[in-house]
């Protein structure tokens, strides 16, 4: 990709300009050449994402026991002899503790995060359920939503980033004829209708109603909003509830747990799966950078479950799965492609430093590229008798690849500078002369995270 275009040159603009890294390996000068790397451009064969991967259900429970939210990240292997499933066997617990004017403290991880709108004493908890409270006392109200009131539910800080909800069967309480109306994320508020509701005091499990919260196929969520919603906008109201007024309607995974709670299923979300020679990308330019991966062959290909992502002058790439294939030992190989955006540059031949972080989010630090060792033997581009550092077999397998440098799970290959020209940097129309630079590199696991200070 020729990130020069977009116009033709401007007077005295040098296009195209190569910044090569010469090394002396084994008596050898050789230079590392971008135009190896053609074969990022091969087929886009992986599965198409997202991937969404079971990581387990969240439970939601309340009663004169005990309040609580609790993660289960195996729930088909947390049952015990008589095949009851485990409550106590957790891996996270959320305690909701109760003051005595009924009011809610979230104590221990953070599963849940619960916040309420049109009450000035936060969240509730009255009969067995969860409302917005608008007086600092236990009346039934308290422990209710009401119409001009909500509760968004969202999940908590122990979930990374790539973890949602794909279900939700939720134990809802509905006061004079009222309805759930559920907002997942930004979208419209969608109503689901509750059959069971009550006109007076509150009549046990006869007006609680098992609620899916679902926002479509193939669609996750991380926030909803619940709200009364009655078409009539005078009285009704609703609560979240966990299985504390009795024996509940079953619903399809609740009913496999033989669990009473209320219920969010949790996965985690990948862009998609990458087999040997698969290519992939995410970013683009010129507001973020550009990223192209390309996966190596291996004698026994497994499927590696994947994200890739930019954002400005940074790129992530995250192979998930063993580093090596569990037969042969032989680890998986990648090589990317970074288009930066264009850079301040007053030489052009500057082309500043590029940090990397090889476990991205892990104990080390950020440190500067390193240029890859041994093995490649291009010493001239015109000449067709050498070969290619990053040259594949009929398998997709590198044949000669780079040797990475001690320490380095990832190396730079090379460097290609195309000069933009001067850009216009301040009202006053002051010019600096700007140049975009694209990398070449070669690695084999763990989580590179790139960027341009």
């Amino acid at each position: 990709m020729d990130l020069a275009e977009g116009g033709p040159p401007q007077k005295g603009e040098v296009v195209g300009v190569r910044k090569r890294r010469y090394l002396t390996v084994l008596a050898l000068t050789v230079g590392l050449v971008g135009a190896l790397l053609v074969t990022t451009s091969g087929a886009f064969g992986q599965v198409d994402g997202p991937v969404a991967v079971e990581r387990g259900v969240l439970l939601l429970h309340t009663g004169d026991d005990a309040n609580w939210i609790r993660y289960y990240p195996d729930p088909s292997s947390n049952f015990d002899e008589s095949g009851n499933f485990r409550l106590n066997n957790f891996a996270a617990e959320q305690l909701l503790e109760v003051n005595s004017r009924c009011g809610v403290t979230p104590m221990g991880d953070d599963l849940l995060t619960i916040t309420t709108e049109g009450g000035s004493f936060g969240l509730g908890l009255v009969s067995n359920g969860l409302g917005v409270k608008d007086r600092n006392n236990c009346s039934t109200s308290q422990g209710l939503i009401d119409l001009d009131q909500s509760m968004t539910l969202t999940l908590g800080s122990y979930f990374e980033s790539g973890f949602w909800i794909r279900t939700g069967e939720t134990d809802i309480e509905g006061k004079h004829s009222s309805n759930l109306m559920a907002t997942f994320e930004s979208d419209a508020p969608r109503v689901i209708i509750l059959p069971n509701t009550d006109n007076g005091p509150d009549s046990g499990v006869n007006d609680n109603n098992i609620a899916e919260l679902v926002r479509g196929a193939g669609a996750y969520y991380r926030t909803v909003k619940l709200q009364s919603e009655n078409g009539n906008a005078t009285g009704g109201a609703i609560s979240l509830e966990g299985g504390g007024d009795g024996v509940l309607p079953t619903s399809p995974l609740r009913g496999a747990l033989g669990v009473n709670e209320t219920l969010f299923e949790v996965v985690e979300l990948f862009d998609g799966e990458l087999d040997c020679g698969d290519t992939v990308s995410a970013g683009g330019l010129p507001e973020d950078a550009e990223i192209t991966i390309l996966r190596g062959g291996q004698l026994n290909c497994i499927l590696k479950l994947h994200r890739l992502s930019s954002e400005g002058a940074s790129a992530l790439f995250e192979p998930i799965g063993p580093p090596s294939d569990p037969l042969t030992g032989e680890p998986a190989e990648f090589t990317a492609t970074i288009a930066w955006p264009t850079e301040l540059r007053g030489n052009v031949g500057d082309v500043g430093v590029t940090l990397i972080d090889f476990d991205a989010g892990g104990p080390g630090a950020p440190e500067q590229v390193q240029w890859c060792l041994g093995n490649p033997t291009r010493v001239d581009d015109s000449d067709p008798t050498t070969i290619d550092p990053l040259a594949v077999d009929g398998a997709g397998a590198f044949i000669e690849p780079p040797v990475l440098p001690a320490g380095a799970s990832w190396c730079l290959l090379d460097q290609v500078i195309s000069y933009v020209g001067e850009v216009e940097v301040s009202p006053e129309e002051v010019f600096e002369p700007h140049i975009q630079l694209t990398e070449y590199y070669y690695g084999t696991e763990v989580d590179p995270f790139w960027e341009r200070p």
